[in-house]
């Protein structure tokens, strides 16, 4: 055993109000784990980088960017973790690990976040990012990524897959809607049909406004409610008595891991660039007038998880 070196991870669940970004960095650290088994590996702040942050990170072999969409084309107006002047020129080395960019973007990358990524990120590894229009808009600016997905898809096999109940729903549900996309319309055509179509529905609470936003809408009287903790969560999916349907990407994810049939509702390009890229299950809003159809029939998955990507991002650190 060599001397054990550090390698940080900007971790965006510290101080999140959303339970997906948990999901999302314990895949990330579990991989991590494995890829550096004799190590440090120190979680810091994403949108916090002080003093103390940034001195782990300047002392990290390398500082990881776990998995969530934290990209853009314009950093200096929007940003999701703390890329501010001062760290730009202080820090160097972070590495892309299953991240994404935030939403379609029509415009060009401005010359200042082209400056800022191609000075922060390592140019000594190839970076891993969660779909192909991230990969693309990484391409513009001469930065080395392969696409491997979200990390959260890393472990779902072949035989996951398999087992997925294909051929009848199960009698109970879990539903997710999200707070900081509100539709009235849709979320209450999603919910109607899963009272109309399950003998019991639950709502998993994963974002802080979740519970105040489902209220507003409508009351049911077949609906329980899952508090938002994970192993909780966990829990009721580990019965495989249940479906899944719901707006949440990385809730509609864990249920895959865990073997249930899943449809998550794409409202964003998270879901369907994945859904392109990787055949995650999705439903456009506009099908949701069928859902109760769709419900009621076969269930069809087929997932490409790249593998082989994923191995070869993970072997160049194998290989330092």
């Amino acid at each position: 055993m060599n001397s054990p070196q550090l390698i940080s991870v900007l971790d965006s669940s510290i101080a999140a109000y959303n339970i997906g970004n948990r999901i999302i960095m314990e895949a990330v650290l579990e991989h991590l784990t494995e890829i550096f088994p004799y190590d440090f590996i120190i979680s810091l702040p994403m949108e916090d980088i002080k003093r103390n942050a940034r001195r782990y990170a300047e002392l990290s072999a390398i500082t990881f960017v776990g998995g969530t969409n934290v990209l853009n084309c314009d950093i200096y107006h929007y940003r999701q973790w703390d890329l501010d002047f001062h760290n730009i020129i202080r820090l160097k080395r972070f590495v892309l690990m299953g991240t994404g960019w935030w939403k379609y973007e029509n415009q060009a990358i401005t010359r200042y976040t082209q400056w800022a990524f191609n000075r922060i990120l390592s140019h000594d590894y190839i970076h891993s990012v969660r779909d192909s229009y991230t990969q693309n808009r990484l391409n513009e600016i001469g930065i080395k990524s392969i696409n491997t997905g979200c990390p959260t898809l890393w472990r779902i096999t072949p035989e996951i897959v398999s087992d997925i109940n294909n051929k009848t729903k199960a009698k109970e549900v879990i539903v997710t809607i999200t707070d900081y996309d509100k539709n009235y319309k849709r979320d209450q055509l999603l919910i109607d049909s899963c009272c109309r179509c399950y003998d019991k529905v639950y709502v998993f609470i994963q974002g802080t406004g979740d519970y105040d936003y489902i209220n507003s809408i409508g009351t049911w009287e077949n609906i329980e409610y899952i508090p938002p903790q994970i192993h909780k969560y966990d829990a009721l999916l580990e019965r495989k008595k249940v479906d899944y349907i719901g707006t949440r990407l990385h809730a509609g994810i864990r249920a895959l891991q865990k073997g249930i049939r899943s449809y998550i509702i794409s409202i964003d390009n998270r879901s369907k660039e994945m859904a392109r890229d990787f055949g995650l299950p999705t439903l456009e809003t506009e099908k949701l007038n069928d859902l109760d159809k769709i419900i009621e029939s076969p269930y069809h998955i087929t997932l490409n998880i790249p593998y082989d990507n994923i191995k070869k991002w993970k072997s160049q650190f194998l290989k330092k």
